[in-house]
């Protein structure tokens, strides 16, 4: 019985001893690729890094269009109250129809106006024959940079870019 325990322990040592070989080799070869590969060694933490930095930015981009949401909105119902106060006369003002009032000059006088190229970006204007331009302005010039609207109004076209300096001054 003693001589089986005893072979027993010997063919266990000798087991052990394979195992811890071949995964001391194996890490030894582990560490031969990576020596020879840094890029694969690093492979792992860049992607967690590259990851984390996805999520990021997702959170962040979250977190700006709620902000912009909030300021918006924030905007427009100072803008309305300050207008009830002004005129006595409670009004809705969204998104859309400020757009609108902020780009509408169709009666305005713009004469004094330094609209220079450069200066300001002309396209979206809404403008008409009721419009006062600054004395040197090429009237045709404007409205073939612009669309005519059913009501008889013009808007200066996107992608026309600003009115060249000698049109305006």
């Amino acid at each position: 019985m003693a001589a089986a325990s005893h072979v027993l322990r010997a063919v266990g040592s000798w087991i052990d001893d394979s195992v811890r070989d071949r995964d001391r080799d194996r890490d030894r070869a582990l560490d031969r690729d990576y020596a020879f590969d840094p890029a694969r060694a690093l492979a792992p933490a860049l992607a967690r890094a590259l990851a984390r930095d996805h999520d990021l930015v997702h959170a962040l981009s979250d977190a700006r269009s709620r902000v912009l949401d909030h300021v918006r909105s924030r905007c427009l119902q100072i803008i309305n109250e300050e207008y009830a106060q002004t005129v006595g006369t409670p009004v809705a003002v969204d998104e859309e129809s400020l757009t609108n009032l902020l780009d509408d000059f169709t009666t305005d006088d713009l004469s004094d106006a330094d609209v220079r190229e450069g200066d300001i970006k002309l396209a979206g204007v809404k403008w008409s024959d009721g419009t006062t331009w600054p004395a040197s302005t090429d009237i045709d010039y404007l409205k073939r940079r612009s669309d005519r609207q059913e009501d008889g109004s013009w808007i200066i076209r996107a992608g026309t870019g600003n009115v060249p300096e000698n049109v305006l001054t």
